[in-house]
């Protein structure tokens, strides 16, 4: 479940570069991005940050709801505003102070990552279309070589791509004094049961020649993430992540190849 998104909104002196002072005003500037042309808008996420003279936020992925603007209160608490249109709606202004530069990345299941960049230039409201550029599907076959997992009853495998180039692009790869390193967004890609022999299939979006990974450098490539869960409860419980017993990254993900074998993982506790 999603919880409060806000990584830290706070005074940077030298984390992002803006030029001259932001005036404050009545009307709150918006960056609207609208999801009509895209296929499965449900699915789509958006993680984003927002400079405003010298106040920064950054904020890890959020799902886009049907006729939902998000609001995000003083206190950084988020909530969803209903409106009129189907779009994902960012509040371009912090401490009621207006925007001098949003960025975005429009995530999709099977769609590349859309980066946005936008200098508000002091106006009150932008518009901008989501799109997708179709990406390669392959048939991924997995299976849970792992002991303690007997019963598949009720288990879930979660993945989700984790976008270790994303902080840079927001702006956030460098992280105030005293403040923690910047989480890298992780969007979902797709959640499927397990059957009785603990195995799992698949259709994974091939993401290792989005512009976005070719561009990274190695050390930020993204990689994709496995999770079990047991969903039994209203509330699903994380039993651990699934390492792949082969292309595992440092930190237990899958790292992105345009095919795979059929893969073994093993619960991390």
């Amino acid at each position: 479940m999603r919880g409060q998104r806000l990584r830290w909104g706070l005074l940077l002196g030298g984390l992002a570069v803006s030029f001259g002072w932001a005036q404050k005003t009545e009307k709150t500037p918006q960056l609207l991005i609208f999801m009509l042309g895209v296929p499965t808008p449900e699915k789509a996420e958006v993680g984003y940050s927002v400079n405003a003279g010298q106040f920064y936020s950054y904020m890890l992925p959020y799902p886009f709801h049907k006729n939902c603007q998000l609001i995000v209160s003083p206190d950084g608490r988020q909530h969803c505003q209903q409106g009129p249109m189907l779009d994902f709606g960012i509040e371009a202004s912090l401490n009621r102070v207006p925007a001098d530069r949003v960025r975005a990345v429009v995530f999709i299941p099977g769609c590349q990552a859309q980066l946005l960049d936008v200098a508000m230039r002091g106006r009150s409201e932008v518009h901008l279309d989501a799109k997708c550029v179709r990406v390669p599907i392959f048939k991924f076959r997995g299976r849970i070589a792992d002991e303690s997992v007997k019963d598949a009853k009720w288990l879930l495998v979660q993945v989700k791509y984790r976008a270790n180039w994303a902080p840079k692009f927001l702006g956030a790869e460098q992280s105030g004094i005293d403040q923690p390193v910047p989480e890298a967004p992780q969007f979902d890609v797709v959640s499927v049961p397990m059957t009785k022999d603990k195995s799992f299939e698949i259709d994974l979006p091939i993401l290792v020649h989005d512009p976005a990974e070719m561009s990274a450098v190695p050390e930020q490539q993204g990689e994709l993430v496995f999770t079990l869960l047991n969903v039994n409860s209203k509330t699903p419980i994380v039993l651990g992540i699934l390492r792949p017993s082969q292309f595992a990254t440092d930190s237990d993900g899958l790292k992105l190849r345009v095919d795979y074998p059929e893969m073994q993982f093993s619960r991390q506790r």
